[in-house]
Order: C-alpha cells, then structure tokens, then sequence
C-alpha cells in the first residue's frame, strides 16, 4: 500500500510540473504571438505544449489508476480488520462469560 502512495504522488508531482511548463510555454508564445517573424517560434511552442498536454492526459489516467488501486486495498483491509475485530470481541465475550459464570456457585447471603 505504500508503493501506491509513493505511485500517486510522484505522478502528482510530474502533473503539477507539465502544467507549469504547460503555462510557461503559453506564455510565451502569447508574448510572441504579436510579432512579425516569430509565428514558427509560435507554432513550436504551441506544438511542444499540445504534446505536453498529452502527457498529462496520460498521466492523470494513471494517477486515476493508482488512486483506484488504494480505494480497494483499503476496502480489503479494512473488511480484514472488521471481520479479525469481530472474531476477536467474540472469543472475548465468550471466555468472559465462562470465566464469571461457575454452575453450582451461590453468592453467600448478605442480608
């Protein structure tokens, strides 16, 4: 479970860095946007920006994955643990009442 965790959040991490280069590479291709020669410039960015995109796509479908994959270990873990509890607070009660309960044994008379 704590591979998947570490999973989830180093793809967290790419995410946030491709949209930052995402943004970067927007702007500056807005800033380049107006100038007479620059539209190959524009178009490269623009390119390098749709690709990275595809990327994030790509990556939030595994982030997906991966919180998807934790939803049912802990699910697992968690029907595990309840059904132990159970069985445990069972076998508690049982050896409990065995234990206070001696037949043939009157409490003495206190009145």
């Amino acid at each position: 479970m704590g591979a998947q965790f570490k999973g989830r959040e180093k793809v967290s991490k790419e995410i946030e860095g491709l949209n930052s280069k995402i943004k970067e590479l927007l702007n500056q291709s807005t800033k380049l946007a107006g100038k007479p020669g620059k539209e190959k410039q524009v178009a490269e960015l623009e390119h390098k920006a749709s690709d990275l995109q595809q990327k994030v796509s790509a990556l939030k479908e595994k982030f997906g994955l991966f919180t998807q994959t934790l939803v049912w270990e802990l699910a697992c873990y968690n029907r595990t643990k309840n059904r132990e509890l159970l069985s445990s607070l069972q076998e508690f009660a049982i050896n409990y009442t065995e234990f206070t309960y001696v037949p043939g044994l009157a409490l003495p008379d206190l009145t």
